[in-house]
Parts: C-alpha cells; structure tokens; sequence
C-alpha cells in the first residue's frame, strides 16, 4: 500500500519536471502532473499491477522521441567538421541516462520505449535525410536493452537453470490481439466512472465484442481528448518538419516542440499498440510476452495533456493580450 500511494507524487512529480523541461508554465506543468497521476490507468491497475502503476517511465521516454525529432539531434552541433569535434558529451550523458532508468524501471515500458525510439528515429532520419538520427535512436534502443538485461540478470540465470512453467504463465498469441489498445476506449468515459451516466455509456462499449476481455484504464479525460485531437489535427496539417521558430537549440532544458511532434508520437504509438497493429508482430517473432500493448497509452496520455497544456497557455495568452491592449475609438 505504501508503494502502491507513493506511487501518486512519484508520477505526478516526474510529468511536472518533463513538462517544464518541454517549456510549459509553472502553474500549467502542475495541472498536467495532476491529470496524469489520477489516470484512469492508476486507477484500474492498482495494487493488481503494481510494478506498472509507478508508470514515470512515459515521459521520460517522450522526452527522448521529442529530441529525436527537434531541429537538432542532441549530441551533435550544428557546426561543420568532423563529428567527433561536434559531439556534445553532456546531452549524451543525459540521453543515457534517461535510457538507463527506463530500462532499469520497467520490462514492458522498456519494450514500448524500444519500439518507439526506433519507429521515431527512422521517420526523423528520413526526413532530414541524417543518419545520426536513427543511429543515436538504435544506440539508444540498445541501452535500454542492456539495461533490461542487466536488471534481469538473476531470472535469466534461473530461467536457464530451471526453466520456465509453461502451465503456470502461458503466453499464447492471442493474448497480443485480447490485451490490445482500443483508440475508441482512449476518447470513450471509463465504464468504471463515479458518474452512473457516463459509466453506462462506457459499460455499453465494454459489452461488445470487440472489447471483451480487454483492459481497462485506456481512458484519456477530457483534457487528453483535447490535447490528442490537436496533435493529430496539427499532424495532419502540418507535418513533422523541424520549426526552427520554435525549437532553436533542443536540450532537456527548455525543449519546446511543435504540437505536430507529438502528434506524431501519438499516431506511432497508436499503431504499435492497436488491435491488428505492429504489437501483434513482434509476437509472431516469439515475444509473446511482450503482450499488454494497450499500457502503451501512459506514453500517449502525457504527449496529449503537453499538447492539452499548451492550448491552454495559448487560449490565455490571447485573452491577457486583449485585456491588457488600449482600446481604440472610432
């Protein structure tokens, strides 16, 4: 139980710190740290699941994909000459880091951080044409499995000596397809709401059987449909080209990305994490384990309350403009 509660001010606390790293308000980053902690997926996996609970992992892993695609890749300037005089060791100490604590935080957030990273940096290399993209991406996919093996290292000794029990935790394939991500559940109210009418409307879709067996938790709010439909909207609109106007010197500090990004970041995720999706692949190379795809959606919920958030910001900065401009008589 102690863990279980603790687990509230860790998650609310790293989305405030990625959220004022990504350039929002004080007050703003504080109302996204709120949200994200009281996710229908804290909720519905509770102690039952509680190694997924303390999901700080997500932004973390946004934070990567979001480098990944700013105008410059970290650890390497803009500067001409060969890359070694380029190269930026402190981002890179930081890129590590990052990969290090969610390979040794979580197996089945490292798995969709992994699919993720690579998915990303391939798209950013092609649109710049850059090689560096996707191979930072993979050096950073392949320290998030290091570190998965290496925090593994006492179960995969006595899996080697002992062997597993089949019987006891069978992974058949289907499990890849009945424990997949719903997109309607994410805009859908939860079927477990305190408000009976919203719930009815939630349990109607659950009943059907396209969602029998699957998940719950997979809910974004109100404020997540909000940020979920502009990413994509701007998406579709705009693209993923790199906005210099927005993104002039991409670090963890004050990395300020276009709405598109995460749109972008959303539509992958969605498609790795979807019934009939990419997820079902990787099972048909024997990571059946690799199974519960619908938990993908605390890496969609924070890129759409960023994006929410910033909406926010910019429907208040409008407002304070026109308070604060005299008016003019004609």
């Amino acid at each position: 139980n102690l863990y279980f509660f603790g687990t509230f001010p860790l998650v609310a606390m790293v989305a405030f710190v990625a959220s004022r790293a990504l350039g929002l308000r004080r007050a703003t980053s504080a109302g996204v740290g709120l949200l994200y902690t009281f996710l229908p997926f804290h909720f519905w996996h509770d102690q039952a699941h509680l190694f997924r609970v303390g999901y700080i992992t997500a932004p973390i892993t946004v934070l990567l994909l979001l480098s990944l695609l700013a105008v410059r890749a970290p650890g390497l300037s803009n500067s001409s000459g060969p890359i070694r005089s380029r190269l930026r060791v402190s981002e890179l100490f930081l890129v590590g880091l990052g990969a290090v604590t969610i390979g040794l935080w979580e197996t089945m957030a490292s798995a969709f951080a992994i699919a993720l990273i690579v998915s990303v940096g391939f798209l950013a290399a092609l649109r710049d044409r850059q090689r560096y993209r996707l191979i930072l991406a993979l050096g950073i996919a392949g320290l998030i499995a290091a570190s998965v093996l290496a925090g593994n290292v006492a179960t995969l000794k006595y899996r080697a000596e002992f062997g597993t029990n089949p019987e006891s935790v069978a992974r058949p394939l289907g499990d890849s397809e009945r424990y997949a991500l719903r997109p309607a559940a994410m805009v859908l109210p939860e079927h477990t709401h305190r408000v009976d009418e919203l719930a009815e409307v939630g349990l109607d879709v659950y009943r059907t059987d396209f969602f029998r067996g699957a998940e719950g938790g997979q809910s974004l709010g109100v404020a997540g449909v909000v940020g979920l439909g502009a990413a994509l909207g701007f998406l579709v609109t705009r693209g993923i080209r790199p906005n210099s106007s927005v993104v002039p010197d991409p670090t963890f500090g004050g990395l300020r990305s276009p709405v598109e990004h995460h749109g972008l970041i959303i539509l992958v995720a969605i498609l790795w994490g979807t019934v009939g999706g990419l997820g079902l692949v990787t099972s048909l190379f024997g990571l059946e384990e690799i199974r519960t795809w619908n938990r993908i959606v605390v890496v969609i919920a924070f890129s759409a309350l960023v994006v929410a958030g910033s909406v926010f910001e910019s429907i208040s900065r409008r407002l304070e403009e026109r308070r604060s401009s005299p008016l003019t008589l004609r």
